[in-house]
């Protein structure tokens, strides 16, 4: 019989080896960020497509920038599913 594994990480230095890890393979976020510009990006985004004020109140909006880097990285995925999100929205 299999035994089960657990997602939760029970050492008490897992963060820190996990960033150790990243920092040995290289972070690819930060790659990203040395070729595209998201404040400009997003100030582009925001006069085109400004975001209207809504006096209801409720949750307030993410930051554009967010949603920029969020729309830039869902573009570097190859699942099949996100590429179908992607071409249903923009077709």
């Amino acid at each position: 019989m299999k035994k089960l594994r657990s997602a939760l990480k029970t050492d008490l230095f897992a963060a820190d080896q996990h960033r150790e890890k990243i920092d040995r393979l290289g972070d690819p976020l930060a790659e990203i960020n040395l070729h595209i510009d998201f404040s400009a990006l997003a100030a582009a985004v925001d006069r085109v497509a400004p975001r209207p004020v809504s006096s209801q109140g409720g949750r307030p909006p993410f930051p554009t920038e967010t949603m920029v880097r969020i729309m830039v990285l869902s573009g570097f995925t190859t699942s099949p599913t996100s590429r179908w999100n992607t071409n249903c929205w923009t077709a």
